[in-house]
């Protein structure tokens, strides 16, 4: 098994599963290089059905949220601020990359009449889909739908490029499938240390969790944000770091401004959204699986094998597997 880039095993990613060699090329140059539709309680994520006017639900509106250039929690920010909602009362069911086209579900609490289309920036629309009797929760998403454009590929016929897809897909069944590991969306990209944030808050190491929020600077960040992170590890001093913090850097700020109120550091970390919170403590779960992944992969596990003590869930049933074979 190749190895992948630092990059890829600060966040548990230790191996390559197949070794076929790829298109090459390029993609997400632009967002709609990388198109994302989540499937939600049997239905697609797309604006294609847009109702006009405005419409009332007695408890939950059903939207459907298109995003490009920002993230998920970044988006229900957003529109929290500008409906004037809790970001509490906003559901969602899984998070989507910032660096893309996506569509995903969201559900807002009524009742309050609402226009069917809303326009909260050039990044964020809101498309009405539906009322419901009851918030979209996390994990409920059945999956998603991609649309991926790769440019300059290194293949130049479209046969060639079948025969590449053909090895690969061969190579993938051969080996019994994939793990899904967990990727950057979870853990961030140029900054990729969610994890450590939440490994912190699960051992209550308050001050390392704020200092992993704040301080500790990745080689590609912005150079103003590189400065400020650099200037907080250094100096602890909240006032210098928060001059130098961009006004997006929401999170930081909000922890920063705290402490130079005098609360202590948990204190400060605990006036965080409590979905931020437990954003970070589930990415350290993520790193956690990826670890799994990994320890399954060293042991020469297939993917399609399930070992004594596995749980094999279907149809929505948990069954605990009692002796190795197969699935799938």
């Amino acid at each position: 098994m190749s190895k992948p880039p630092e990059t890829e095993e600060i966040i548990g990613l230790k191996y390559y599963q197949t070794e076929a060699r790829g298109l090459g090329g390029k993609t997400r140059l632009k967002y709609d290089d990388f198109i994302v539709e989540e499937v939600l309680r049997g239905y697609k994520a797309s604006p294609k059905r847009v109702c006009k006017g405005n419409v009332s639900c007695d408890k939950h509106y059903i939207f459907i949220l298109e995003k490009k250039g920002i993230d998920t929690l970044g988006a229900i920010r957003r529109i929290s601020r500008s409906l004037s909602v809790r970001a509490y009362d906003i559901g969602f069911a899984g998070l989507k990359d910032a660096n893309a086209l996506t569509y995903q579900f969201i559900s807002l609490k009524g009742p309050k009449t609402l226009p069917c289309v809303l326009n909260i920036n050039d990044s964020i629309k809101l498309y009405f889909f539906k009322c419901c009797s009851k918030r979209i929760v996390k994990g409920e998403n059945w999956g998603n739908c991609f649309l991926i454009k790769i440019r300059d590929v290194d293949v130049s016929t479209d046969n060639e490029c079948y025969r590449v897809f053909e090895e690969i897909l061969s190579e993938i069944y051969s080996i019994g499938g994939l793990y899904p590991y967990f990727g950057h969306q979870r853990f961030g990209t140029i900054r990729p240390n969610t994890h450590r944030v939440g490994e912190k808050i699960v051992r209550r190491d308050w001050f390392g969790a704020v200092l992993e929020l704040i301080g500790n600077p990745y080689p590609k960040e912005d150079p103003r944000v590189y400065e400020a992170r650099k200037v907080f590890s250094e100096t602890l001093d909240p006032r210098r770091a928060l001059r130098l913090f961009p006004k997006k850097f929401i999170y930081e700020r909000i922890v920063l401004k705290k402490l130079i109120e005098g609360r202590n550091y948990v204190e400060a970390l605990l006036t965080l959204p409590k979905y931020v919170l437990k954003f970070y403590v589930e990415a350290f779960q993520a790193y956690l699986f990826n670890e799994y992944v990994n320890s399954r992969m060293e042991k020469g596990i297939k993917p399609n094998t399930a070992i004594e003590g596995d749980i094999v869930v279907g149809n929505g049933l948990f069954e605990k597997v009692i002796r190795e074979r197969k699935i799938g």
